[in-house]
């Protein structure tokens, strides 16, 4: 009979290991509505934006984030016009000490 060839199979743990965890948090970060949020009035200041701004509502904003790995907030300027899907601000940085103070516009801080 044929002689089969014989082939070894090699990796390293680290990097598998690191791999699969980043796969979890992936998928954790990825299911509606696992965050808890913070409402804050006040905004966000320039800079630290994760993907780009959109319009859209509140709860769609939360599950977008949700989608964002390095999201950890938004903040956005109410309308006066009454629109509930104001142009939406996605951060890299949120905590509320970071939050400026403005009656004009809300931040939601996930933790």
């Amino acid at each position: 009979s044929p002689v089969l060839d014989k082939h070894e199979w090699v990796y390293d743990e680290a990097e598998v290991g690191a791999a699969l965890l980043e796969k979890i948090c992936q998928e954790n970060m990825k299911s509606e509505g696992s965050a808890q949020w913070n409402k804050a009035r006040g905004f966000l200041p320039a800079g630290n934006d994760v993907g780009k701004a959109a319009e859209m509502d509140v709860e769609s904003a939360k599950v977008h984030c949700d989608k964002l790995p390095m999201c950890e907030g938004f903040t956005f300027q109410m309308t006066a016009d009454g629109n509930n899907k104001p142009m939406i601000f996605f951060k890299s940085r949120a905590s509320r000490s970071g939050v400026v103070a403005s009656d004009e516009w809300k931040t939601y801080i996930r933790f």
